[in-house]
């Protein structure tokens, strides 16, 4: 019988690897799901922007495409004093240095 062990090895007890206790990952995967929340809210918005003639053309969803979120966050805080709607604008903004 194979024991995965070489003859007169010592046997060693296999020990679990320590993970983190559940409240941690349960506030970290919190913090996961509002960042993404807010990055989709945002992506998707854009759009509806364009459509509106109320968000500059940088601010187009193909060019935000595969950005990193905190890349993102940047690009659009940068950009979203050009608007032409001050709601727009203060949302993008707030939006944008959220993620940034």
């Amino acid at each position: 019988m194979y024991t995965g062990r070489s003859p007169g090895s010592v046997k060693t007890s296999v020990t679990r690897t320590p993970t983190p206790e559940v409240e941690y990952v349960h506030k970290v995967g919190q913090v996961v799901f509002l960042v993404a929340y807010v990055e989709g809210m945002l992506i998707h918005d854009l759009p509806r922007f364009q459509i509106q003639k109320s968000a500059p053309p940088e601010l187009d969803l193909l060019k935000v495409t595969g950005m990193t979120t905190r890349n993102l966050g940047e690009y659009i805080a940068a950009h979203a004093p050009k608007c032409t709607d001050p709601v727009v604008a203060a949302y993008l903004l707030a939006g944008g240095r959220a993620l940034g």
